[in-house]
């Protein structure tokens, strides 16, 4: 994966980890994704799994009173785009997170215990790496037209 910097150009942002930033963040994300070209759909779902990522970052990865950053970063990969999602909150992998609770189960799952299986049904792939400088990388992928 390409949680190291690299050398090629890629739209990115960094903010503070708060939820005050998630709409620049979504603001960033979705013009990016209009840019290389997903159709609206996509954009949407593009959109909502960066949005719940990062609400997990802010209010499960960092330590109540601390301060961070979210870095994200978009790279246009043709038929495909990546979004990464860096920071340097306590390790956690959301690929290693058990599937979706069944519909049985669902009345009794704790409120909030469903972002990452909705974002696993919002993008074509999910990958983690601890990053090396500490925290994580999530690399979720995203093919940009249905077909």
């Amino acid at each position: 994966m390409k949680c190291k910097e690299r050398q090629s150009v890629m739209d990115r942002i960094i903010v503070n980890a708060n939820l005050a930033q998630l709409t620049a963040i979504s603001r960033f994300v979705t013009s990016w994704a209009r840019d290389a070209g997903f159709d609206e759909e996509r954009i949407q779902d593009i959109e909502l799994a960066v949005e719940e990522l990062c609400t997990n970052i802010i209010q499960h990865g960092y330590s109540p009173g601390s301060s961070g950053t979210i870095e994200i970063r978009c790279e246009d990969e043709g038929e495909w785009g990546s979004i990464y999602i860096l920071d340097r909150a306590s390790h956690f992998d959301p690929c290693s997170w058990s599937s979706s609770p069944s519909r049985k189960d669902i009345s009794t799952t704790k409120p909030g215990g469903r972002g990452i299986a909705i974002v696993n049904r919002l993008v074509d792939g999910l990958e983690y790496e601890e990053n090396p400088d500490g925290g994580n990388c999530v690399r979720m992928i995203k093919k940009k037209q249905s077909n």
